[in-house]
């Protein structure tokens, strides 16, 4: 009888490789433009304290909320919804990287593909928790200018232009 011993492959170099890709890229999740959007984002993630100029007081007067002569500034409330949301989603992000990283370190799941899909997902964890955030409650008038309080929605466009980019 004969034996045959066929050499192993060691594939220890090759997963170390593949934890350094993982090692110096970021999913980065946000509004990557400086633009109109970002700024209402941040607006609502932090809240603001807006002084109230003239040509404000009659534009707002104008459209049905005359502002009493007392009011000098119109405070915009924190609506958390990314740090609440990445929060919130956590946990499911941490159990699909348990799921994949076995993958990613073998290099049957690119380490870009890999991270674009945490992104992914905690970019839609942030995204349903914005959609199901009511408080705090949008100001009457607004109520009723929109016909719902729904303060993060309004065109979906804020929520929906949340990106993911892998760096």
């Amino acid at each position: 009888m004969r034996v045959r011993i066929k050499k192993d492959k060691n594939n220890i170099p090759k997963a170390l490789r593949n934890i350094q890709e993982l090692n110096k890229k970021d999913a980065v999740i946000g509004y990557h433009e400086k633009n109109h959007t970002e700024m209402v984002a941040g607006v609502q993630e932090f809240g603001a304290r807006v002084p109230v100029t003239d040509k404000m007081r009659a534009y707002l007067a104008s459209q049905g909320l005359p502002l009493k002569a007392s009011t000098k500034e119109i405070v915009i409330p924190e609506r958390a919804f990314i740090r609440t949301g990445f929060d919130r989603g956590v946990d499911d992000v941490v159990r699909l990287v348990e799921k994949h990283i076995d993958e990613a370190i073998a290099g049957s799941l690119p380490a870009k593909v890999f991270l674009h899909m945490i992104g992914d997902e905690m970019r839609d964890q942030i995204r349903d928790h914005a959609d199901d955030l009511r408080n705090p409650a949008n100001h009457p008038f607004t109520v009723e200018e929109k016909g719902e309080n729904d303060p993060l929605e309004d065109s979906g466009h804020m929520i929906d232009s949340m990106e993911v980019k892998v760096k």
